[in-house]
């Protein structure tokens, strides 16, 4: 009687110690969303899509990665046309809940604004540059329209 208790006590013990998280379904999958949508997703610098995805945690944090990937190392980076990156740490409740993104638009736009005024003042240069090497201009009207277009910058 007693070894039988003993043998059923036993196989408690071990059931119960082998039915923790290891015979259940782990679920690694994190869903990264963004606004705007379509946004590229890179993981260890490397695009793996396009949100809505889902992707496996394993490859946010691998097991080996090189020493110049260390920066991105458990980081989602978003990317979208017109919107700066975002570049996002990856928390345990991310893994479970999922991430949902939102980038912002806003300033890259007025960069790429400022960047397009930049080149119409430097294409505006190597025109007036041309005209005055071709002879169209003389050095006096080269010098008052140079003035004028940088100090419309």
């Amino acid at each position: 009687m007693k070894s039988a208790i003993f043998f059923i006590c036993t196989l408690i013990l071990l059931l119960s110690a082998c039915s923790g998280n290891s015979l259940a379904p782990k679920n690694n999958n994190i869903s990264v969303d963004s606004q705007p949508s379509m946004s590229s997703v890179y993981i260890m610098g490397e695009m793996v899509g396009t949100t809505p995805i889902t992707i496996d945690s394993n490859r946010v944090f691998p097991a080996v990665y090189l020493p110049q990937d260390e920066h991105d190392y458990g980081h989602v980076t978003l990317k979208h046309a017109g919107c700066a990156d975002k570049k996002i740490r990856v928390s345990p409740r991310m893994i479970s809940d999922g991430l949902m993104v939102s980038l912002d638009c806003s300033v890259k736009e007025e960069v790429m604004v400022e960047g397009a005024a930049e080149k119409s003042v430097k294409r505006r240069l190597i025109q007036l540059q041309s005209l005055k090497d071709e002879g169209l201009i003389s050095d006096q009207e080269y010098q008052e329209i140079r003035s004028r277009i940088l100090k419309s910058l």
